[in-house]
């Protein structure tokens, strides 16, 4: 059955509603997807704490060839990309916020032996308060395929400071590790209010783990909507024609934001640039409207819900989903004969059944949640898909978090 057009301006209105909505039951999951990898998929960077969808931040770095090939490269998970020093412009130096105080055993760093441009010689530091730091170890890479990593006597750190001493005319470090364990947890941390992105003004708001801004992008401005995960924000963002995804990390004390953010799908191919954010004061406010929601829909039929939070088994917290499950509600209930489906996708656990069962949890509780508030029973289904068929095969954490989502579906 196909939706009357302009049904996507009428989802939009009612997404910007405030209420609360039912939920699906699963259904067999979809063959597994043929696609291959979209690039190398290190064990290491499930365990880096300079991560960023760890929690790990940029807060300050002196240089780089261009912001799609900052500092965030090397902390981005992503072995193809990288911190790239320009016209051997040595040294260059980043500092880097970790999300919680760490135990740091092992450090190190990636380059790849394909690339004919490298880093020779690196040092890293680390520091409890940002201001003094100490020696961590040296680097001397050689032209590897695998991470390259040393052990180092134990330290404690809030902070890493990476200094890229010397090396070709455009080194690059494709990846830099500190291994070891968090001693105590993340704490939650918050992107609402103003902030300087890239030299851009830009606003947030956050209301628990729904997150939505805007970027003062020219000449045309860029529309962000998603949510806190727990470490990161994932949000999906129009400008114009142009959509995409993006991963925020926000530093501990609230003051600094890193970010990338791809065009239409978050693979390496469709990497676009780094963005690095300082808080700012300002009266500015910013509503919810639902572009970004209504522009996924009309093109794909498909908008992750990141708004929604749940814990570790998949259940669902109502307290921080309250925005999403309100709209999601609203337009269920506006829109009776849209036919509409939830489907769960879920690539963090280490089995495709824990999976599986993490998706089925997430549904469920999201089922019950709308029941109580008045969507009736069957008026959308779901599927539980787990990380069967995914769209893109996930290769590092940040894609693993941006695809395990649940998604919104309309027939059409």
């Amino acid at each position: 059955m196909k939706i009357a057009r302009g049904v996507a301006f009428v989802l939009v209105a009612a997404l910007a509603c405030n209420g609360e909505a039912p939920a699906p039951k699963p259904t067999a999951p979809p063959p597994a997807s043929k696609k291959q990898a979209t690039g190398p998929d290190d064990p290491n960077e499930r365990v880096n704490l300079l991560n960023f969808a760890h929690g790990a931040t940029v807060i300050s770095r002196t240089g780089e060839a261009t912001l799609a090939n900052s500092a965030l490269g090397a902390i981005d998970g992503d072995l193809t990309s990288a911190w790239v020093i320009n016209a051997g412009d040595y040294p260059q130096t980043a500092t880097f916020a970790l999300a919680t105080r760490s135990r740091i055993d092992r450090i190190g760093i990636a380059t790849g032996n394909h690339q004919p441009l490298t880093i020779e010689n690196v040092e890293l530091e680390s520091s409890l308060d940002g201001v003094t730091f100490k020696p961590l170890g040296k680097l001397t890479p050689k032209r590897v395929e695998a991470p390259q990593l040393i052990s180092v006597t134990p330290l404690e750190a809030k902070f890493i400071r990476a200094t890229l001493v010397s090396g070709d005319r455009n080194g690059r470090a494709n990846a830099l590790f500190a291994l070891g364990a968090e001693l105590e947890p993340a704490k939650p941390v918050s992107i609402d209010g103003c902030w300087t992105i890239n030299g851009m003004p830009a606003t947030f708001r956050q209301h628990g783990a729904h997150a939505f801004g805007a970027i003062e992008t020219t000449p045309t401005p860029t529309h962000l909507d998603g949510g806190f995960d727990g470490r990161f924000f994932r949000f999906t963002w129009t400008r114009g024609a142009s959509y995409g995804f993006a991963a925020i990390s926000v530093s501990p004390d609230g003051r600094h934001l890193s970010g990338h953010h791809w065009h239409e799908e978050p693979i390496p191919l469709f990497f676009a640039e780094s963005w690095f954010g300082e808080r700012r004061d300002c009266a500015t406010s910013i509503a919810d409207r639902g572009e970004v929601t209504q522009a996924l829909l009309k093109r794909s039929g498909r908008a992750p819900l990141y708004g929604l939070a749940f814990d570790a088994n998949g259940n669902l917290i109502e307290s921080a989903s309250v925005d999403t499950l309100g709209a999601l509600r609203a337009f269920l209930l506006g829109n009776p004969k849209i036919q509409a489906r939830l489907v769960a996708h879920e690539f963090h656990a280490a089995t495709r059944d824990q999976n599986l069962s993490i998706a089925n949890a997430r549904l469920t509780t999201i089922e019950q949640s709308l029941l109580r508030n008045g969507v009736p029973k069957g008026r959308l289904s779901f599927i539980a898909a787990g990380s069967d068929d995914p769209r893109e095969v996930p290769v590092t954490d940040a894609m693993r978090a941006l695809y395990s989502s649940v998604d919104l579906e309309i027939r059409r």
